[in-house]
Formats: C-alpha cells, sequence, structure tokens
C-alpha cells in the first residue's frame, strides 16, 4: 500500500475514529472480494464498515498514523 505516501496524518487519524466521516467518491465498494467498504441505504447515503477506533488511547491512534505514514511506494 502506499497509504503513507499521499494520505495526511490528520487525515488517517480521522479515517480511525471517525471512519464515517469521508467515504471516497467513486470508490468500489466491491473491490475487495471478501467484504464491501461500504454499504448504502435506502437513501444512497454510504456508511462505512470500517468500525470507529474512538475508543483506543491518544498514543495508540499516534502509533497507528506513524505507521500507516510509513507505508510508502519506492518511486522507480
Amino acid at each position: 500500500s502506499n497509504i503513507g505516501g499521499y494520505s495526511t496524518s490528520e487525515y488517517l487519524l480521522e479515517s480511525i475514529v471517525a471512519p464515517n466521516a469521508v467515504i471516497v467518491p467513486g470508490y468500489n465498494r466491491n473491490s475487495h472480494k471478501n467484504f464491501e467498504w461500504y454499504t448504502l441505504d435506502k437513501n444512497g447515503v454510504k456508511t462505512s464498515t470500517m468500525p470507529s477506533f474512538e475508543w483506543l488511547d491518544e498514543k495508540s491512534k499516534k502509533d497507528i498514523v506513524a505507521y500507516l505514514k510509513t507505508l510508502k511506494t519506492e518511486a522507480l
């Protein structure tokens, strides 16, 4: 994954604690064969299938973000 190469720390933290805040427009919810990335209600409103991890302590959240920031593909 290249999540650390194109996402800010703020966006990653938001995704961890409030996964419904931003659901990427146009993303294929069935792109992973084992699960949907989001669900749609009867009004077409998207809800992330990722649970919120807001219950984690601040250090754990920062550690996860720091790890995700290391996930960068090398330029060829």
